[in-house]
């Protein structure tokens, strides 16, 4: 899938206040079932979004 949700956490805020939240995200987030039925990481490019943020990482 091109993309898929990892994580979520209801937060509830009152106007103008502000939370900080946290994922870990681990390997086991970005692998599937690889043609083998083993686990499996392809390299590329991730990106990690939150609301309209975005981060980009490099797997090799």
């Amino acid at each position: 899938p091109v993309k898929q949700l990892k994580g979520f956490e209801k937060v509830e805020l009152e106007p103008g206040e502000s939370k900080e939240v946290e994922f870990i995200l681990t390997p086991q987030h970005l692998s599937f079932t690889g043609i083998d039925l083993k686990p499996t990481i392809e390299s590329g490019v991730f990106a990690v979004r939150v609301g309209n943020l975005k981060k980009e990482f490099t797997l090799k």
